[in-house]
């Protein structure tokens, strides 16, 4: 792999993790800032319980985090690590 292909990959991972990383951190105030609302809304259009979609919204959160774990910082570090 060429010196600057690597650069460029580190750059790519490292911007990626990055916005990542903020646009969790921003869902999950929003998501604290606006639980009541979206209680109310998703309990009127779907019909299910509080539960259920604090639930949901915890595994959503969840999953995001560690999908960015694995698919961008685990490579980006792994590039530092190799560059």
């Amino acid at each position: 792999m060429d010196q600057t292909d690597l650069e460029t990959w580190t750059a790519f991972f490292m911007w990626a993790s990055l916005l990542n990383l903020g646009l969790l951190t921003l869902t999950t105030f929003a998501w604290m800032g606006f639980r009541s609302q979206a209680h109310r809304i998703h309990g009127r259009i779907f019909g299910v319980s509080t539960s259920t979609i604090d639930i949901t919204a915890y595994a959503s959160i969840a999953v995001w985090k560690a999908l960015t774990v694995a698919l961008f910082i685990c490579p980006w570090l792994a590039l530092l690590i190799l560059g």
